[in-house]
């Protein structure tokens, strides 16, 4: 027939992930938008059990597993992911690996000093982010808000330092 075998199971899967949410209205996944999007405006990280405290609370929207609002949260276009990749730190860390590189070479002694800190302000590594929203403006036009808010590094701090 000339039809791969991963093609059927990508097919398949494509109309399971579809189906699971097809009888849904609009305001069902506007509301679960907004649910995540609340904690956007609070500067909170939504994570699955707080968005599913929330949600199964509101008594307009149907309670749900751990499992099932993961995929909801999926098909809305949110990930699971890094949020710190700002462009100026990639550039940062790739302009120290070059000069490291380069020192080695020239045979100089390098010393590392491990210091670590913490913000009163902590934000976490990872958090959900609705891939949706392109730009500042858009997420106004929609209500809706550009993600967690980056602390602002002003505040009480904790510093960690070691040299080797």
């Amino acid at each position: 027939m000339g039809i791969g075998v991963t093609s059927v199971h990508s097919v398949l899967k494509e109309y399971k992930k579809n189906e699971q949410f097809k009888n849904k209205k609009r305001f069902f996944f506007a509301a679960m938008r907004g649910k995540v999007h609340h904690f956007f405006n609070a500067n909170e990280s939504p994570t699955i059990i707080k968005i599913l405290k929330v949600v199964n609370e509101d008594p307009d929207l149907p309670n749900f597993s751990w499992s099932t609002l993961r995929n909801v949260l999926k098909h809305l276009n949110f990930k699971y992911c890094s949020c710190n990749y700002r462009q100026d730190n990639v550039l940062w860390r790739h302009r120290y690996l070059r000069k490291i590189k380069e020192y080695r070479r020239e045979g100089r002694y390098i010393y590392h000093q491990y210091e670590t800190w913490i913000n009163e302000g902590h934000a976490p590594k990872k958090a959900w982010i609705d891939q949706t929203v392109a730009s500042s403006r858009q997420a106004f036009l929609d209500g809706l808000t550009t993600g967690l808010k980056q602390p602002s590094g002003k505040g009480k701090r904790l510093i960690i330092g070691h040299y080797i």
